[in-house]
């Protein structure tokens, strides 16, 4: 089972001030375990707590924790967050942690309490937050994506949709005059699901190759989207800091205790290669018999 820890408002009292209290509690208890998930409510923990789940699971926590679970497999919208994880992010200086973000939304008047998103914190302080676009942008550059679907055009510039069938991620570091640079490369493999073209033409194997760079695109621009983000909030959420450590250690010495100043400003790289593999269960769109009309 999960349990979803909710807070006060962020821009009250609460983790405005810290909440390492609450995590040196969490990490202490008996009656948790480690892989238990843990969220910060955006709002009021009573908020929270007064909506309840749906379908069988009326329990908030329950119900949220379920949820999740379906939604961190098949869309790769939401960072799966356990105590574990976010007190090992907190304990390194080169990483900042993150929690998943809890909302409570009105539909027909009545409260739902969903998973939206990323809190960030910068050690103990809420630093602010991720939206799901960015959230799966932190994935992507993490590696830590799931199945789901990346929305992208096609060459006329009509949408198309992509089955995410696997990816990995590697990310380089190098020195300059300046600093540091990183530079994270993603490779990903895909589906083409749906498109909406009824011209389009997928009968070679080079049709779909065409694709590989409006797809690439489109997933850069997640993975930037989180970077850019993460940057405003001047925490590093992806380890940057700890890639650095790890490949030059020497150098992290000397930069470490302004990390959180430099990764602001340090430039970051991102590189794609998507692979569309196959068109699902049909070839080219299916047109009728007189097409064009």
């Amino acid at each position: 089972s999960a349990t979803v820890r909710p807070s006060a408002p962020a821009t009250k009292t609460g983790l405005s001030e810290g909440i390492a209290p609450v995590t040196d509690w969490v990490g202490r208890s008996r009656e948790l375990r480690l892989r238990t998930l843990i969220g910060v409510a955006d709002g009021t923990a009573r908020e929270m707590i007064e909506a309840p789940g749906a379908g069988l699971d009326r329990i908030p926590g329950t119900y949220l924790a379920s949820s999740v679970a379906v939604s961190a497999l098949n869309n790769s919208r939401i960072v799966r967050t356990s105590v574990f994880d976010f007190l090992h992010d907190v304990s390194l200086k080169g990483r900042e942690p993150l929690a998943m973000r809890i909302t409570v939304s009105r539909t027909g008047g009545k409260k739902q309490a969903r998973v939206s998103g990323c809190a960030v914190f910068r050690g103990y302080r809420l630093a602010g937050w991720l939206n799901e676009t960015e959230s799966r942008g932190y994935l992507w550059v993490t590696g830590k994506i799931g199945r789901g679907t990346v929305s992208g055009t096609l060459p006329g510039g009509k949408p198309a949709a992509y089955t995410i069938r696997g990816s990995k991620t590697k990310i380089a570091v190098a020195f300059t005059g300046d600093g540091p640079a990183f530079r994270v490369k993603i490779a990903m493999k895909s589906n083409l699901g749906e498109v909406h073209d009824p011209d389009l033409k997928l009968d070679r194997p080079q049709d779909l190759e065409e694709l590989e760079p409006l797809l690439a695109d489109s997933v850069a621009r997640e993975a930037e989207a989180a970077l850019a983000r993460a940057r405003a909030l001047n925490a590093d959420i992806f380890g940057l800091g700890e890639a650095l450590r790890r490949r030059h250690p020497a150098r992290w010495k000397e930069i470490k205790d302004d990390w959180e100043n430099i990764f602001g400003r340090v430039p970051v790289e991102v590189e794609v290669e998507a692979s569309i593999r196959r068109t699902e269960k049909a070839g080219s769109p299916v047109r009728p018999k007189a097409w064009p009309p």
